[in-house]
């Protein structure tokens, strides 16, 4: 699942070990943050909608 809010993009992934938090830090990213299991925040910042967008196909 990807969803977002003001400046977070929100992910409920299957293997969040595969999340290389220092590759999305070089990308911009300002934080990560690790909920349960399957579930990570990335802070990015008032940008997290329009990414959140793209990466669910939506123009």
């Amino acid at each position: 699942m990807i969803d977002a809010c003001i400046t977070r993009l929100r992910l409920t992934l299957k293997d969040r070990s595969i999340i290389n938090e220092a590759d999305l830090k070089s990308l911009g990213a300002m934080g990560v943050v690790k909920l349960g299991e399957n579930n990570l925040q990335v802070i990015i910042g008032p940008q997290a909608e329009g990414i959140a967008m793209r990466m669910k196909g939506v123009k």
